[in-house]
């Protein structure tokens, strides 16, 4: 008697919870779909936006870059006091001719960026970065390039940005802030640019004035990088140098 009461009380709870157990099962199945749908939606999106881009804002950028010689910030140093009006003039010729500017580009870019995600917003922030940096607007550059970064986290355009992002902390005298960067970078695998990489953290440990870390950076790129001979040849001068008391390197090149 006892055992038929517990199957009855079994039953009775059975049936008073199968519509919420349903219930729960169809707001599962509701929500792949909508998680499906918007991937759709976002692959659709995204695939618009990469023809935007194709057809749209990289022949402006290359258009405006070599239009400027590389970068209309960085002739505008250059210029002063050197070209005369015949100088100036033929600039302002070539940038209505062009009919667009580097603020005009880094706008409308930015606009595109948000607008997105993935590969096409990546590619778009990276060309935001390049114009900063060509602006030598390093802070702005690296911040880009940053966006860039986060973006593409998934595709191969990471790696460069946060070593573009390196490159920009270094021009700006932060020295701390590129040895993170160019360790972000080179946590990406096939990064065509780790041995460059990877001899710019030996680099910037002798500016420094760590040899020791140096060292171990340099010994690094001797022992990984085996097929990248200028670089290692570079590491290997280096750690000569620093092992028979050279002087340590004092400027941010190469």
């Amino acid at each position: 008697m006892a055992s038929e009461n517990i199957d009855n009380a079994l039953t009775d709870f059975l049936s008073r919870n199968r519509k919420p157990v349903l219930l729960c099962s169809g707001i599962i199945v509701l929500a792949v779909v909508i998680f499906l749908i918007a991937n759709v939606v976002i692959d659709v999106r995204n695939t618009t936006a990469i023809g935007i881009l194709d057809e749209t804002f990289i022949p402006r950028y290359e258009k405006l870059l070599n239009a400027s010689g590389g970068g209309e910030g960085e002739r505008a140093p250059e210029r002063e006091g050197e070209g005369g009006e015949e100088e100036e003039r033929q600039e302002a010729a070539n940038t209505n001719e062009i009919g667009d500017t580097a603020e005009a580009l880094i706008k409308d870019l930015t606009e595109f960026a948000a607008s997105c995600s993935g590969y096409p917003s990546a590619k778009a922030w990276t060309m935001i970065g390049s114009l900063y940096f060509e602006k030598a607007a390093w802070k702005e550059a690296e911040e880009a390039f940053l966006q860039g970064a986060k973006q593409g986290a998934k595709t191969y355009l990471a790696s460069g940005s946060y070593y573009n992002a390196a490159v920009a902390a270094e021009e700006n005298e932060d020295i701390e802030r590129a040895l993170g960067l160019y360790t972000q970078a080179l946590s990406y695998q096939d990064f065509p640019e780790a041995a460059h990489t990877q001899f710019a953290i030996g680099r910037l440990y002798e500016l420094q004035e760590k040899p020791d870390l140096a060292k171990k950076a340099y010994q690094t790129l001797v022992d990984t990088y085996t097929d990248y001979t200028d670089w290692t040849q570079l590491a290997t001068d280096r750690l000569i140098a620093l092992d028979t008391g050279g002087t340590l390197v004092t400027t941010q090149a190469p």
